[in-house]
């Protein structure tokens, strides 16, 4: 299990070199810290390459100077390293930046999507409720003459409608369709079909129809 941890672990060739050198040494943390004046805590960051766990980057600069000559180790070798590392670092941020961009950018673009379709379908459907009703007349036609008194008027509109008749309710059956018996004054009439929904506007239709009475000499 602890190979398995060691293999998963970041590579470290800062670290290795220095925990080798101080281990060839006999010389543990402790001592190091006590022979250099150096925080524990502070040589343990420079061993794990960890710039931020220290005050500053020129900290960390002074201290590995200063634990390299402790150790005889090549400073300008070892600062190699630290700056090899740190690109690394930077890449893998900067990869992982871009992903989490990428990642937000789409869970942005589908939110987006989502709440287009949520307004289009609300748009539709506050727009159904309040659009005017279809009316459409079967008879009569506009402009016919007729010699009969009574006339009756039939067509079709939406079935939640209410229709009118010259402002006198119709009856409106399942599937839309409705008719009524006019009675016509000599003359040209005016007859005039409503149907409106509970909400929105009504639509309108006007018939002119000529009534010729027929008389008997």
């Amino acid at each position: 299990m602890s190979a398995l941890i060691k293999n998963n672990q970041a590579p470290n060739p800062l670290g290795d070199r220095l925990r080798e050198a101080r281990a060839s040494r006999g010389v543990s943390l402790s001592k190091a810290s006590k022979d250099l004046g150096v925080a524990v805590k502070y040589l343990e960051a420079i061993e794990n390459n960890r710039p931020k766990q220290l005050p500053g980057r020129e900290y960390f600069n002074f201290f590995l100077k200063k634990y390299c000559r402790y150790l005889k180790l090549d400073y300008l070798v070892l600062q190699e390293l630290v700056d090899k590392q740190s690109e690394n670092c930077s890449s893998d941020e900067t990869k992982n930046f871009n992903l989490f961009s990428w990642s937000k950018f789409h869970r942005s673009f589908f939110s987006f999507i989502a709440i287009v379709a949520l307004l289009n379908f609300l748009f539709w459907n506050v727009e159904a409720i309040f659009r005017p009703p279809e009316l459409e007349i079967f008879y009569p036609t506009d402009g016919i003459i007729t010699f009969e008194r009574q006339l009756e008027v039939k067509g079709r509109s939406t079935k939640e409608a209410e229709v009118s008749i010259n402002n006198q309710p119709v009856l409106v059956d399942a599937d839309g369709s409705f008719g009524a018996l006019i009675d016509l004054q000599k003359g040209l009439n005016l007859i005039k079909i409503s149907a409106k929904k509970r909400y929105g506007r009504a639509s309108t239709a006007e018939i002119r129809v000529l009534f010729n009475e027929i008389t008997i000499d």
